[in-house]
């Protein structure tokens, strides 16, 4: 996986639609930085992400 990865490209990985990584971002599950109106995710908000989503739901982000 090449970093940064782009919000559109975060939620391909995991099969999600962007608007729930948008949730998760409001919610404090998934963090990134925005830079020029973009989310920006680097390989440790990645991690931490797999961990706060795996505390909370149970289980965690098959790789594809």
């Amino acid at each position: 996986m090449k970093y940064p990865l782009l919000l559109k490209e975060l939620a391909e990985e995991y099969r999600m639609k962007p608007v729930t990584l948008k949730k998760h971002i409001a919610e404090g599950l998934l963090t990134g930085k925005k830079m020029g109106g973009k989310w920006l995710f680097y390989k440790e908000h990645i991690e931490a992400y797999e961990k706060n989503y795996a505390k909370r739901y149970g289980g965690r982000h098959e790789e594809n």
